[in-house]
């Protein structure tokens, strides 16, 4: 059996190295490597180093694992990468996986169900831990309301934005981005835009 090439990027490089050992020990089938920096991966991934699975921790100072998994996603589409943090904001989770993301492992995590996850994001089979799914699919309902143009908005309303600012991110005429406010607050039966954005922004 070919041995699965697993790629650990956490920027305190000791902390990816003692992840990389210990799933290296616990799985003999897998075999681990840990770089510091997003910059390191891609120097290597140009030079044609391959791997199974890419590991990128969400909190990093120069670039976190988000705008890393962007730029690595545009530039390698067919790499398969997942996120490993301490973080359980689930709406950081919804936007790693909607830009590509193949899952999600907290750092928490330890052995046989971490071995198990990363063997199947190594496969191409997207992980989620069971309590975030149920959190995510909650957060999809909820959306689900919206038309297209009310979820551009709702999701600026939900980031504290104000109508003009919300007009010129989304390009839209400061009136109809107030119809649209109105709209998504009787949807949502939300007296005001700060109960909104504390109800949908997790």
């Amino acid at each position: 059996m070919t041995k699965k090439r697993i790629m650990i990027i956490d920027d305190h490089l000791m902390v990816g190295q003692s992840l990389a050992h210990l799933l290296q020990t616990m799985d003999n089938d897998i075999e681990t490597f840990a770089l510091g920096s997003i910059a390191d991966l891609n120097d290597e991934l140009q030079q044609g180093s391959e791997y199974d699975l890419i590991l990128l921790d969400y909190e990093m100072p120069k670039m976190n694992g988000l705008d890393g998994l962007k730029l690595l996603k545009k530039n390698y589409p067919n790499q398969i990468m997942g996120m490993i943090s301490g973080i359980t904001d689930i709406t950081i989770i919804r936007e790693c996986i909607e830009k590509g993301a193949i899952g999600w492992i907290p750092k928490s995590m330890s052995g046989d169900p971490l071995i198990h996850a990363i063997r199947l994001m190594a496969e191409n089979v997207q992980f989620i831990p069971s309590e975030f799914i149920f959190k995510l699919r909650e957060v999809e309902d909820r959306w689900h309301q919206f038309d297209g143009a009310e979820k551009d908005v709702a999701q600026q309303i939900a980031d504290g934005l104000t109508d003009k600012e919300i007009a010129a991110q989304l390009k839209l005429p400061v009136r109809t981005v107030q119809h649209h406010v109105s709209t998504i607050l009787k949807k949502t039966e939300s007296e005001n835009r700060v109960k909104f954005a504390l109800s949908f922004a997790l």
